[in-house]
Parts: C-alpha cells; sequence; structure tokens
C-alpha cells in the first residue's frame, strides 16, 4: 500500500469517526430530553398516588432516605407499616406534615403589625 493509499484511507477513517461522534452527540441530545420527559412523566404521576412507597415519599418531599429513616424511626413524620417492614406514607398526610411550621413574609408580618395596630388604636379611643 503506498503513502497515498494510506493518505485517503486515513481520511475516510477520520471523516467516519467524525459522523459517528456527530450521531452520537445526537443520540446523547435525544436521550437527555427523554430522560427529562419521562422524569416529568413520573413527577406526575407521584403527585396523582394517594399512598406512596418509602422512595417515593423521600422524592415527594425531597428528604433524604437516611434522613427520612431516621424520622420515621423517631415517629417525627406519619407513615403505615401494614406487614411491619415495609415504609408507605399517604400524601395528603405528607402534605400536611410540609406545611407545618409556616414562615411568614416580611409583607405578612407588615400587614399583621399595621393591624393589630390599628385595632389596638381603635379599641383605646
Amino acid at each position: 500500500m503506498s503513502y497515498i493509499d494510506l493518505s485517503e484511507s486515513y481520511a475516510e477513517i477520520q471523516a467516519k469517526c467524525q459522523e459517528q461522534h456527530e450521531q452520537l452527540a445526537l443520540f446523547k441530545k435525544k436521550s437527555d430530553e427523554q430522560e427529562k420527559r419521562i422524569r416529568q412523566l413520573e413527577s406526575k404521576q407521584l403527585a396523582l398516588k394517594e399512598i406512596l412507597t418509602f422512595e417515593e415519599g423521600s422524592e415527594y418531599t425531597g428528604i433524604s432516605k437516611s434522613t427520612l429513616y431516621k424520622m420515621t424511626s423517631a415517629h417525627e413524620i406519619p407513615y403505615y407499616k401494614p406487614h411491619g417492614k415495609l415504609i408507605f406514607f399517604e400524601r395528603k398526610e405528607l402534605d400536611c406534615w410540609l406545611r407545618q411550621k409556616p414562615v411568614k413574609s416580611m409583607v405578612q408580618l407588615q400587614e399583621e403589625a399595621e393591624r393589630a395596630y390599628l385595632t389596638s388604636s381603635f379599641n383605646h379611643k
């Protein structure tokens, strides 16, 4: 094989590699889009379920599995163990639990202070 033949073969291999690289990049982009869509669908499905598994409860609340397990062990969060081993959560109870101890915004605090001032001013007249 001559130098020219080798050079042409090398150029063909480079062109094929570049083409495969572009196809792979396109495939990765499509794969990433599909993975994102699957996550969105799973989130929507999770919001519709009434009873959640331990893993789903962790995902739903955003609490790590280890922290959630500690919380169940300490009875800090409502849960169910129908067979004594697997842990389940009721989504509505998790929603209520997540809404505990609300922290008011500055605007809400100012509005409350103004209402309290007006009420106390009105009552003192």
